[in-house]
């Protein structure tokens, strides 16, 4: 399962991304015949992103158990799983939220507003990710770290 986790971040990451973005577009089309259909588009990436999320922190937990690491990417998949799973219970409540308001014809600043947090936590729990292959060189084979097969043209 461990290298699973890179499919259902990406997966998690772009649909509730896309939720978020779509709840805070919904603030601006209050008044567009349309506004109805962009809230329910943001309300169903964001139950798939949720539900995929599950399988991300389960992926993601092998992972942190399974990769070979230092004290140094330790520390910083450390740093990660917490802002995981802050960003993964914000999301979950956020969409428990969205599931009980989902029918009212009211329609609320507030959830697309607190989305916008979710998504900054999205956003940063993401760039720590990224760091733990691209700084740390996490899940990276030591072959491929050797070996510049052949690329070699200046950059």
């Amino acid at each position: 399962m461990e290298h699973y986790h890179p499919v259902f971040v990406h997966f998690s990451i772009a649909l509730l991304a896309t939720s978020s973005i779509l709840y805070i577009f919904s603030l601006f089309s209050l008044k567009n015949s349309h506004h109805q259909q962009i809230r329910n588009a943001a309300y169903w990436n964001l139950l798939l992103g949720t539900a995929i999320n599950l399988a991300t922190l389960i992926s993601g937990w092998v992972t942190y158990n399974t990769v070979a690491h230092n004290d140094i990417s330790h520390a910083a998949m450390y740093n990660h799983m917490l802002w995981a799973i802050a960003t993964s219970i914000t999301y979950t409540v956020l969409t428990i939220w969205a599931y009980v308001n989902h029918k009212s014809d009211r329609q609320s600043w507030t959830l697309p507003l607190s989305i916008a947090f979710a998504l900054a936590l999205l956003i940063i729990t993401g760039h720590k990710g990224g760091e733990l292959v691209f700084k740390h060189a996490l899940g990276v084979s030591k072959d491929s770290l050797k070996s510049n097969h052949g690329h070699n043209h200046g950059h």
